[in-house]
């Protein structure tokens, strides 16, 4: 009886058993869906937007699209004023007294005092997600709506966050999708989606902090998500036409996961086009003045935000976005601080030698100042740094005091910027009147001046973008059916390398003839007015579709002795056009950058007389730095005497072909006389990178031309960034292994970097100061574009694909350095040559062991490379530059102490004299500046990148990288000078 009834007891508990399993496992499925995805009500759901950080290029490559008729940007400046007034109407304080309140409450809890005590950021992104949903906060798009969206390739990224392109798979949103901007007075068409993804990517400064109050990796990795956090409460805030906009977000934890369903915090933002100095150049004085005001707008805004006073820690002009063609925006938050600083008495108070008042424990209106200077030193006087010659005594005087950072409020800023914008005289497009003359028919009345443009269809056929080009009948070449380019065959995957060169006016280097252009049609308009030019060379498969490219010409036309290269395509001159005795055209002609047009300028009284004469390319310059673009030399002073012009335009051209050639002559000069001493130092570097017998351009050209294999020793770099790998070449897609020579190059290391601890740009900057120098203590290195078929191999491997999925460009290709892999032999190396504090009273004549480290110092000083005492590596006494990717890490770097030995290598100082200043009569001076050294070098640099407009990295701009160059060797040269005068040349210099 009782094993009936235990029997019984058994069968009546299992089906209470399994209910009640279901009913967990359906409560807990129901507890996962609740937290994984948004809540029924819509306003839970928001963006942050995020556009463009330091170098951050928030859409996918640009194609250029000209519009005939003119710039829409060029605005009345009276419209820009009425467009001004409407926005402060939609700039209305819309949120309610208690909104702000308690977004200001909820915004201050994101910034943690003490992160041992902290929230953890996944119960924070919850309360923040509640947060906004009971106050109807937040953008329109939810998880679910991002998770379908499609995820483009990574655009880039910052130590902190990830940013992808992103849009909706319905075609129907095509018509939003694009935005259309213009940069260099030409129309851009942004064919990459509207809309811009960011993901947290790990945050090692704020887990540094975090780890330093409480030793928990685990809870330090994700503390970095209170700055998503606190971008999408102040976007949700921030309602300004200042601020890049809010589309929507997805808060469900914080998850660090490489698939877009399983990541924890997901922000979405609307697109724009980075702001940039060439920009600003290339927009007429009424733009500039516009820029300026709404950048001035916005600070006053932040000052009185609906979340109280921010302030900006940093302040940059990649921080803004130039949106819908007109609108500059904030897109880069992560700076913003909460509050006025807290004091005690008005001297804990104190900017810039002034003391703000302390009331209720706060600094009042330190904030507002705090932005001001850090907005006009880094955004205003970008923006404003173009001024037109003829503008008038108020506005060369507002410049100037702006510069000196006499203002006290914001507010004055802005009205006196509101004053001069509506007195600058109105920039309308220009009006095309068409006349049918071969190509040439489109004119404007400008002033007293014709204004001659190429009609549009002609210009799109003459930058390449005519589908009916036919090929010529010499070996391949096509050529072109309109405009100065019909003159040229093309030549793709060909290339002179390192032959035929010239120097010539305007070139971006010495040795040769290099430009930055924005067309084809440019190069070919100063190819045909060089009688030296026979043909030209860019750095790119695909020419007609690049905005920017840099451009070599050549003295040579012979199509036997070109050679195939991946990456470059040749244009030869037809011979019919090629004559010894052809002039450069006239001198009113000018290529205008900004807009791709050819324009030429005559008096509209001699209009008849000069009815079909050619084009005539520009030939004043106002600075060796090509890109830069003087959209001003358009409006010429009507009571300027046209004949001193030309001879000021003559003047100029001969000094800079005379300053370039003096340089190109004296390196070569060195070059050929210290032949020896560069044999020997290549030789020994060469060596100790395990590449006996190898000469350096053979191992350059033999890792920049075989084919990739299978990589290994995958690292990443300790600060983010991206990393390196070592990568084996293909010797079999070269044809029978077994045939032929052996390769230079086996093996390689790649590089691909971009911040913020290293970059593989200022490796290549390093290098070519090497050279230049003759010193040979960085291996070589050559830029290597990874395919997109190959990219794809890579990144089935998550470890791979984490590194570097940021730097992955949006056509799926991965830009980098391959250098010589470090060989085991390399070891720590000790720093046996000491620096003394003053200089020697009697030379002692260096060891070999002190000469090498003394030329690996001085590349150590001009590279500005933090280093300590443990990252000296080398071979034998032989300390090398393995790390060059982190020079310029520490820009106040002085080593002055190590040539009190007044021992200095003749090979270094003779390339140094080759960029001594020169006085004001041409002769050289007798002081020691060093004044062309860092330009040459950052054009060397920029030539092996041709998508990169200019250097940037560890947040230095491109005239800072070569201002520290310089200073640097200025300071060497007047040391090695003084010791010279003490000692003698023949004791100091060996």
């Amino acid at each position: 009886m009782s094993l009936r009834r235990i029997l019984f007891n058994c069968r009546m508990r299992r089906p209470i058993v399994a209910l009640g399993v279901s009913v967990l496992l359906f409560s807990i499925a129901l507890l996962y869906h609740a937290l994984m995805s948004e809540d029924s009500i819509k306003a839970g759901i928001f963006s942050l937007p995020r556009e463009n950080r330091k170098g951050l290029r928030f859409q996918s490559k640009i194609n250029l699209g000209v519009d005939g008729n003119g710039d829409p940007l060029a605005q009345d400046s009276n419209d820009l004023l009425i467009q001004a007034a409407l926005e402060s109407v939609h700039e209305r304080d819309l949120l309610s007294t208690e909104t702000k309140e308690a977004a200001a409450n909820f915004l201050a809890q994101l910034y943690p005092k003490k992160w041992s005590t902290a929230t953890e950021t996944d119960e924070m992104a919850l309360e923040l997600k509640h947060f906004l949903a009971d106050y109807g906060l937040g953008g329109t798009i939810g998880c679910q709506e991002i998770d379908r969206m499609k995820v483009g390739s990574p655009i880039t990224f910052s130590r902190t966050k990830t940013i992808d392109l992103i849009s909706k798979d319905d075609s129907s949103s095509r018509d939003s999708s694009y935005d259309q901007s213009f940069h260099g007075g030409m129309r851009v068409i942004n064919t990459g989606p509207s809309m811009a993804l960011k993901t947290f990517n790990g945050d090692s400064d704020t887990k540094i902090l975090c780890m330093r109050e409480i030793y928990d990796p685990e809870y330090c990795e994700v503390m970095g998500n209170y700055r998503l956090l606190r971008e999408i409460l102040l976007l949700s805030t921030l309602q300004h036409s200042g601020v890049v906009s809010l589309k929507g977000c997805c808060l469900r934890g914080n998850r660090l996961a490489p698939r877009l369903q399983d990541k924890g915090i997901l922000l979405v933002t609307e697109s724009g086009t980075p702001l940039t100095q060439s920009m600003t150049y290339s927009s007429s004085w009424p733009q500039q003045l516009w820029m300026a005001l709404q950048v001035t707008r916005l600070l006053i805004y932040l000052d009185e935000s609906p979340v109280g006073s921010l302030r900006f820690n940093k302040l940059d002009l990649k921080d803004f976005v130039l949106v819908q063609n007109k609108d500059v925006k904030l897109a880069d938050l992560d700076d913003l601080e909460l509050g006025e600083k807290s004091c005690s008495s008005s001297s804990d108070c104190e900017h810039n030698g002034r003391n703000f008042p302390c009331s209720k424990g706060r600094c009042d209106g330190l904030n507002s100042r705090k932005n001001l200077d850090l907005a006009i030193i880094n955004v205003l006087s970008l923006i404003l740094s173009h001024p037109p010659r003829g503008i008038d005594e108020a506005a060369k005087d507002f410049i100037n005091r702006l510069s000196k950072l006499e203002f006290d409020s914001t507010a004055a800023v802005a009205g006196e910027l509101k004053g001069l914008l509506k007195q600058a005289s109105p920039v309308r497009p220009l009006v095309v009147r068409e006349s049918g003359n071969n190509g040439m028919d489109s004119s404007v009345r400008h002033n007293n001046y014709q204004v001659e443009s190429m009609h549009q269809d002609d210009f799109d056929r003459s930058a390449g973008r005519d589908t009916s080009n036919q090929e010529a009948g010499g070996g391949g070449g096509v050529v072109f059916s309109g405009g100065a380019l019909s003159q040229f065959d093309r030549y793709n995957r060909t290339n002179y390398p390192g032959i035929f060169d010239y120097p010539c006016s305007g070139s971006r280097v010495s040795w040769g003839c290099f430009h930055t252009v924005a067309s084809l049609q440019e190069v070919a308009i100063k190819c045909i007015s060089d009688p030296r030019c026979k043909s030209f060379i860019t750095f790119s498969t695909k020419p007609e579709s690049e905005s920017l490219m840099t451009v070599v010409m050549k003295n040579s036309s012979d199509l036997a002795i070109s050679r195939s290269s991946s990456g470059t395509t040749l244009f030869i001159r037809r011979s019919g056009y090629v004559s010894k005795d052809e002039e450069p055209l006239g001198p009113w002609g000018k290529v205008d950058k900004g807009s791709d047009k050819v324009k030429t300028y005559r008096s509209a009284d001699d209009n008849n007389n000069h009815k079909g004469a050619g084009l005539e390319p520009e030939r004043h310059e106002n600075s060796r730095k090509e890109g830069s673009v003087d959209n001003n030399s358009l409006r010429r002073d009507l009571g300027a005497d046209d004949d001193e012009d030309e001879d000021d335009i003559a003047d100029n051209e001969n000094e800079d072909s005379r300053l370039f050639t003096e340089i190109s002559k004296c390196l070569d000069g060195v070059s050929q006389s210290m032949t020896s001493a560069y044999a020997s130092r290549e030789k020994r570097l060469m060596t100790h990178l395990g590449l006996k017998g190898t000469r350096e351009s053979a191992w350059r050209q033999s890792a920049q031309h075989q084919a990739l294999h299978k990589y290994n020793h995958l690292i990443k770099n300790s600060d983010g960034g991206g990393g390196q790998f070592t990568i084996n070449f293909n010797r079999s897609a070269l044809g029978d292994v077994h045939t032929g020579p052996k390769p230079a190059a086996r093996r390689a290391t790649f590089i691909a970097a971009d911040g913020p601890g290293s970059y593989h740009m200022a490796y290549a900057v390093v290098y070519h100061l090497d050279r230049i120098l003759g010193i040979y203590h960085t291996p070589p290195c050559v830029v290597r574009e990874m395919s997109e078929v190959t990219v794809s191999e890579y990144q089935t491997s998550t470890a791979w694909y984490d590194i570097f999925r940021p730097l992955i460009s949006s056509d799926g290709t991965l830009t980098g350095i391959l250098v010589p892999p470090t060989p085991k032999a390399i070891k720590v190396s000790k720093m046996l040559l000491q620096p003394l504090e003053v200089m020697i009273s009697e030379v002692v004549p260096f060891e070999r062991q002190d000469k090498l480290q003394l030329e690996y110092v001085i590349l150590w000083w001009l590279g500005r490379m933090k280093k300590n005492r443990n990252s000296h590596l080398g071979y034998k006494g032989h300390l090398i530059h393995f790390h060059a990717d982190k020079a310029f890490t520490n820009t106040s770097l002085d080593l002055s102490g190590y040539l009190n030995h007044c021992q200095f290598p003749n090979v270094v100082y003779r390339a140094l004299s080759c960029f001594r200043c020169e006085n004001e009569k041409g002769s050289q001076s007798k002081s020691s500046e060093v004044c062309n050294l860092g330009e040459e070098v950052a054009l060397r640099a920029t030539t092996m990148f041709p998508d990169e407009l200019e250097l940037y990295f560890h947040q230095l701009q491109e005239d800072d990288i070569i201002l520290s160059i310089d200073s640097a060797a200025s300071s060497i040269m007047k040391l090695v000078n003084t010791c010279i005068k003490t000692f003698g040349r023949h004791v100091v210099l060996y």
